[in-house]
């Protein structure tokens, strides 16, 4: 029985030891989580005051800019020298010159009058796509625009000049364009400053904003223009890493969801597909070379067919056009910022050489002359669930129907329908969100254009009723695009583009334009419903949520950046991004803590045999 001993003393050995490792590896446990807890909570703390310095530098940025903006504005529209009748004095340019320098934000300052002339002077530096836009070299400073000339004979000349105002070449075209029908014009008052929302620059072909006042003791109107592109660049530099990566998304958007700018860039294009040029005859090939770019009708919010993103043309018709263009050679400049009823105007006073996209209706058939369908869009009823199938617009009779406001078929309906009340909204999406709340009983527009705003601003409580009989009303589905009578043979050369555009081309188009999923790209609206959630929940604004975007734990940060709360700017990070420094202290302590470990193993067993 002599091993009795030596066995307890081993049982002892083993259980001293077993304690301390249990001890330890507790205590290690407790002390990790406890650092992994509050180094957790000291980055999110962190992170939040970092994204409340960011957005507020942000913020006093955009308020700065704007209220530079209104200021200069404000205070040379005072000047009544500027003007001479119908002209700007000589000292315009010297003096627009000092304001441009005094910020490479502002893209252009320039004179409207009420005859339609024009003089501007563009900042050349403000952006480097402005010098490729308007094809100056490196050695220009300053680009003027003037606009001068009645009828036939008007005139745009560009004036390239370096630092000191000498001229390097001088340029001419003939033009139609009117500063008196400009939405900045027509808006400006006398003492008073007006913002435009984005629109497309009719000489830049870019997007911005316009601030405009009325100069006292005439009819000009002094305007100064911020290119967006100088915003998305600063948003962009907000949300990079100091490596330059993109971290952060980054949006400043208005309360409804549209998008003024962002550093995400545009929306994915489709893949590229090879477009050849059409056989033409040297006629064509002629007149084409004899035309000037073609001022084409863009709207604002018919999506996905014809709309535009913080001023930028997009939509299927815009692309059909571009194909048009790559086919035959001719060029478009998109006029935008206008409601339907001012673009028809604007097509009717032929100061728009294309109005699209159009239905084939008697009204529209004195307008002009049409060019082939290039897509059939059928027609739909829109109700709030759980309402019995319409199948006949007759069921409507004595009941609300909303239809868009302008549209070219509301003529007919009156006309077939007369006890229908029809109800005219500014726009579809105006329509979509006054069924969804229960303000109408119906509305009325194609399924495509309701699908598709429905889904990118999160609208509910929508139900469909398709192959709808609108007889004995005959409305055609077909859209097509507009022409002065006068070009009927610049219609040929479109026509003949539009009958060569391939199947597989209009697939392309119509899979990214078309197509309903949760995975389609949104367009000019932000991305995330919940972004729109937290816009309208003031207590969450200046505080960082945890939301879980595209199946990834994140962080949102939302802030407002004007007095009255209509616009925002949201910051989104993803949770691992503010937490990995974190988790990686944490790995670090459980290494060296292991390592700790194993090293006081052997000297633990060894102290109890002492």
């Amino acid at each position: 029985m002599k091993f009795l001993p030596k066995l307890s003393q081993h049982t002892i050995r083993f259980t001293v030891v077993s304690i301390f490792i249990l001890a330890t590896v507790v205590t290690a446990v407790i002390a990790i989580s406890l650092q992994y807890h509050f180094s957790k909570n000291m980055a999110t703390e962190s992170a939040s005051q970092l994204f409340s310095l960011s957005s507020q530098k942000t913020q006093e940025h955009l308020q700065s800019l704007d209220k530079r903006a209104q200021n200069i504005t404000r205070m040379f529209a005072k000047f009544g020298d500027l003007v001479e009748g119908n002209k700007v004095s000589n000292s315009v340019g010297p003096v627009f010159s000092e304001v441009l320098k005094s910020s490479s934000d502002f893209y252009a300052v320039y004179i409207g009058f009420g005859n339609g002339d024009l003089y501007e002077l563009i900042n050349l530096d403000a952006s480097p796509a402005i010098r490729a836009q308007v094809d100056a070299s490196i050695s220009d400073r300053w680009l003027t625009i003037e606009v001068t000339g009645e009828a036939s004979k008007r005139k745009r000349v560009f004036s390239y000049l370096n630092a000191d105002f000498t001229v390097r070449i001088i340029r001419e075209e003939n033009t139609d364009y009117d500063a008196s029908v400009r939405l900045w014009y027509l808006n400006a008052k006398m003492g008073e400053v007006h913002k435009t929302d984005p629109y497309m620059f009719q000489n830049l072909q870019a997007p911005g904003q316009t601030y405009s006042a009325k100069i006292p003791g005439s009819d000009a109107v002094l305007a100064v223009d911020i290119a967006l592109s100088s915003i998305d660049q600063y948003l962009t530099n907000q949300g990079s890493a100091h490596n330059g990566n993109v971290e952060k998304e980054v949006y400043l958007f208005q309360k409804s969801g549209e998008i003024i700018s962002s550093n995400q860039g545009n929306a994915p294009k489709i893949a590229k597909i090879k477009v050849n040029k059409i056989a033409l005859s040297n006629k064509q090939k002629q007149l084409i070379a004899n035309t000037p770019p073609l001022k084409v009708s863009n709207e604002t919010d018919w999506a996905p067919i014809d709309f535009s993103i913080s001023g930028q043309p997009k939509g299927y018709s815009i692309e059909i056009l571009s194909l048009v263009s790559q086919m035959t050679g001719l060029t478009f400049e998109y006029t935008n910022g206008l409601t339907w009823f001012e673009l028809v105007k604007e097509f009717e006073s032929n100061s728009i050489d294309i109005l699209q996209p159009v239905f084939k209706t008697e009204e529209n058939n004195q307008r002009g002359i049409f060019s082939e369908k290039f897509i059939n869009l059928p027609f739909t009823i829109i109700t709030q669930k759980n309402v019995t199938k319409i199948s006949n617009l007759g069921q409507l009779q004595g009941k609300e129907l909303a239809i868009t406001q302008g549209w070219s078929n509301t003529k007919l309906l009156k006309q077939h329908f007369p006890s229908i009340n029809i109800i005219e909204y500014p726009s579809s999406k105006a329509m979509l969100k006054a069924v969804a709340q229960g303000e109408i009983f119906a509305g009325f527009d194609n399924e495509v254009i309701f699908r598709y705003i429905q889904q990118q601003f999160f609208i509910k409580n929508i139900q469909y009723h398709s192959e709808v009989s609108f007889a004995p009303a005959d409305l055609n589905d077909s859209l097509h695009f507009m022409l002065h009578d006068s070009q009927t043979e610049l219609m040929t050369i479109i026509n003949l583009a539009i009958d060569n555009i391939s199947e597989k081309q209009k697939s392309a188009l119509k899979a990214k334009w078309f197509t309903q999923s949760k995975a389609q790209s949104k367009q000019g609206v932000v991305p995330y419903a919940e972004l729109i959630s937290l816009a309208d929940n003031t207590l969450r604004h200046g505080q960082l949520v945890p939301s879980v975007i595209n199946n990834i734990e994140s962080f949102i940060y939302l802030t407002p950046t004007n007095f009255n709360e209509t616009e925002f700017l949201a910051i989104i990070v993803p949770r691992e991004t503010i937490l990995a420094p974190s988790a990686a202290k944490v790995k670090l302590s459980i290494i060296i803590t292991t390592i700790c470990l194993l090293l006081v193993l052997p000297v633990s067993w060894i102290f109890p045999a002492q």
